[in-house]
């Protein structure tokens, strides 16, 4: 039976940074960030492939002229560099992408940037210091007051490293789909 609002407790948790967790954790969190490394590489290098026309030096070029934006914006990007450049790109797969990106940066910032707490009851608990939070928890407080803590398992930081790994095969899927539609123009 679901609780209503007023049955539902809030619990002040006494927050202890621990850095000390067990090794199943830091092994988990360094594949999120190794796969998410690797992801957000590859979206930057598409990007800046289509911006300077598929050119040799696309890479040194993007770093010095396009700016690196959050997730899902790098898609938004991608797609309107597309469709100046001339090339088709499967619109679905690139809505699916944009969206999985967004939740999954959540999770990797989270991890990456937040502060642990071992806790006799809940065991392992992570708690958010960096980023926009959004005001009404609790009674109106702003969580970048007082940053809400969520219960987290390395199983848990697994399944986020199995979803990472399925974005990142959708996302050579859709890279290895994007072809261009207009002829390339020859030398004169």
């Amino acid at each position: 039976m679901a609780k209503t609002k007023e049955e539902v407790r809030f619990e002040r948790i006494e927050h202890v940074s621990n850095y000390k967790l067990p090794a199943t954790y830091t092994r988990e969190i360094g594949r999120v960030v190794v796969r998410w490394a690797y992801f957000e590489h590859h979206v930057q290098s598409m990007i800046w492939a289509l911006a300077f026309d598929c050119d040799e030096a696309s890479g040194a070029l993007g770093r010095l002229a396009v700016i690196e934006q959050k997730f899902p914006d790098r898609f938004k990007l991608l797609a309107d560099l597309a469709k100046v450049r001339g090339w088709k790109f499967d619109p679905t797969l690139l809505k699916s992408l944009a969206n999985r990106s967004e939740k999954l940066a959540e999770e990797r910032n989270l991890l990456i940037h937040g502060c642990w707490t071992r806790h006799a009851k809940h065991r392992w608990m992570i708690r958010q210091t960096r980023g926009a939070w959004e005001t009404g928890w609790p009674s109106g407080t702003k969580k970048k007051v007082l940053p809400e803590e969520k219960r987290k398992d390395a199983k848990g930081i697994a399944h986020t490293v199995s979803e990472l790994e399925k974005l990142i095969e959708d996302m050579h899927a859709f890279r290895g789909s994007i072809v261009r539609s207009v002829p390339v123009a020859s030398p004169a």
